[in-house]
Formats: C-alpha cells, sequence, structure tokens
C-alpha cells in the first residue's frame, strides 16, 4: 500500500532526476547573470500577456547586461541583443534544432521552416532557398512600395482622429506576406478576406498566449483547455484556405506582371522571382516535397511574420540550449 512516505520519496527522486537531466542549463545560468524565476513557472507571471513581453524585456535588458539568462517555466533563455553574438549564434551548428516551444506554433498549424529541426530544415532550406534570395526579395519591391501607399493613404484620411496602429500595421504586414509568399492578394487593407485575417491574427494569438502560459506545456492539459478549441477553429480555416491555393493550379491572383514592368534583368532571374508557393509546387511535382509539406510552409511563413509582431524586440531569444551544448561540448 502507498503510504505518504512513499510518495513524498518519489517525489523528491524525480526532482533530484529532473535537476540532474537539465544540469547543462543550470550551469550556464550559473556562468551568465539573469533574475531568478519560481519553481516549474519561472518569470511566466510578469508576461502572462502577448502586450506586456516588449515591456517587461526593455527592463531585463536595462537591468542586466547582454547576454543574460532567464525563465519561462522550466525553459531556460538566453537573450542577447548585439550583433556580433547573434551571427555567433546563427552561424554555431549547435543551433540548427529549434526550442521545444516552437512545436506550439507546428502543432497548430504545420511543420514548416520557421518550425522545423534538422534534418528536415536542411532539406526544406536548401530546395527553398531560391524564394529567399536577394534578387527574389528585389522582384517584390513593387508589392511592398504599392501596400506602403495604400497604407500611408489610410493614415492621411484619418488626421485629427484616434488611430489603431497596431491593427493596420498587422493587416499590411500580412498582406505582403500573402502576396509574396503564396501569390495571393488578400486586400486585408480595404478590410476584406476578413476570416482569414482573423484566423492568421487568431493562431498566432493563441500560440503566443501558450508561450507565455507554462501551465498549458503539457499536450495533455492544453487539449482540454478553451485556447486549444479556438486554435483548432482557426487552423481548420487556414488548412481550407491553403487547400484552395494549391489547387488553383498556379493561377493565382497576382501574377509577375501585377509586380511591375519586369526589366530585361528581371527576366534573367525568373525562378528568383516566382513565390514560394510556385517553388514547392514544382518540387511537388519533382517527388521532393509532398503536399502536406506545401501547406505547412505556406502556413507557417506567413504566420511566422505575424508571430514575430507580437515577440519580436531589440532582444533575440533563442533557447540557451544551443548554447549550452557548445559551452559543455
Amino acid at each position: 500500500m502507498l503510504t505518504i512516505t512513499h510518495l513524498l520519496i518519489t517525489i523528491f527522486a524525480l526532482w533530484i532526476y529532473i535537476l540532474w537531466s537539465r544540469r547543462k542549463f543550470y550551469k550556464v545560468f550559473l556562468q551568465l547573470p539573469g533574475p531568478w524565476g519560481l519553481p516549474l513557472v519561472g518569470l511566466a507571471f510578469k508576461m502572462m500577456k502577448p502586450e506586456s513581453v516588449l515591456q517587461y524585456m526593455g527592463d531585463l535588458a536595462k537591468e542586466y547586461k547582454a547576454p543574460f539568462i532567464s525563465w519561462m517555466g522550466s525553459q531556460c533563455f538566453l537573450y542577447v541583443n548585439d550583433p556580433e553574438t547573434m551571427e555567433i549564434i546563427f552561424k554555431s551548428p549547435c543551433c540548427t534544432n529549434k526550442g521545444d516551444v516552437y512545436r506550439f506554433m507546428a502543432n497548430a498549424i504545420g511543420d514548416g521552416l520557421f518550425t522545423s529541426s534538422s534534418p528536415r530544415w536542411n532539406k526544406h532550406r536548401r530546395l527553398l532557398n531560391p524564394a529567399f534570395s536577394r534578387k527574389a526579395i528585389q522582384a517584390f519591391l513593387p508589392v511592398f512600395n504599392r501596400e506602403a501607399s495604400t497604407l500611408v493613404k489610410k493614415m492621411a484620411v484619418t488626421q485629427g482622429q484616434t488611430l489603431e496602429i497596431y491593427g493596420l500595421l498587422k493587416k499590411i504586414v500580412l498582406e505582403i506576406a500573402c502576396q509574396t509568399t503564396m501569390g495571393k492578394k488578400m486586400n486585408f487593407q480595404d478590410n476584406r478576406s476578413t476570416a482569414i485575417f482573423e484566423a492568421y491574427n487568431g493562431i498566432t494569438e493563441t500560440c503566443v498566449t501558450r508561450m507565455l502560459s507554462p501551465w498549458l506545456y503539457l499536450d495533455v492539459v492544453y487539449q482540454f483547455s478553451a485556447l486549444y478549441k479556438r486554435q483548432q477553429q482557426f487552423s481548420v480555416a487556414l488548412q481550407k484556405f491553403v487547400e484552395n491555393l494549391l489547387a488553383d493550379d498556379g493561377q493565382t491572383e497576382v501574377s509577375h506582371s501585377q509586380l511591375g514592368e519586369k526589366s530585361r534583368e528581371d527576366r534573367s532571374f525568373k525562378l528568383e522571382s516566382q513565390n514560394l508557393l510556385d517553388i514547392v509546387r514544382e518540387h511537388i511535382a519533382a517527388n521532393q516535397l509532398t503536399s502536406q509539406d506545401a501547406r505547412d510552409e505556406a502556413n507557417v511563413i506567413v504566420a511566422a511574420v505575424d508571430i514575430r509582431d507580437y515577440i519580436d524586440s531589440p532582444l533575440l531569444c533563442l533557447f540557451v540550449s544551443c548554447y549550452a551544448s557548445g559551452v559543455s561540448g
């Protein structure tokens, strides 16, 4: 019969095991400055709302000299804010794998470049690299300019009125992301395609909220929450949206002629100027990617742009597990 003593011994043994299995994190934490967090929840109680994250991270950056360590639940984070350190981390072979919270995004709308790890990430990055080349970005400059002009016009007619700038910026960011990634003009700035806008907006809200709620990290717990039910509704809408694009046989609303008059130099790099979905279709035809890969990559790339609106800041937040692996060998 299990007694209280046996239960306490079991809990204590489990606690010692957890501490030992995470000794690399604690070793790095003792080497770098940073705030102490509460057991299990870390500093989550100070970052429960997405809109408060930037302010809190900014305050930490003033209090501690980067790089410094912080905690989100049982997860240990390394914060850096200088280009030299970022370059070292980005080039490190120890940092090709994503941290655990990225699986929240992968579970919600698919496992794409923003969420995947090696070796899947290496394969997909190599195949999709033409979509991220300098010439590809230059080919989409007319899209950037056109949408920026639309935004300026909207702001001009609201002079003297209260303006919700964040909502306007989210619409232009998602509009540009859909056009350059999927070749689809959504007209978010004209208050069209509201269901898709709300789905992308909603999916990022649910993912970020979960990231900031350590008590929802376990899938068993999360699946019984109201947040999970909301996430599923948004996921279904986005899956149908991408399915319709894939069934379009490449006949999307934004063609290269709509990107502006193409010069002779533009025509010389036709592949680089294709959007992501066009390139994915070619790899599907060559049996290098699957239709599921296409759905995942298209959704995740656009949603990744939106999610950075919530968590981007002068600080770069990366899992210290990558750093710990390099330090401890």
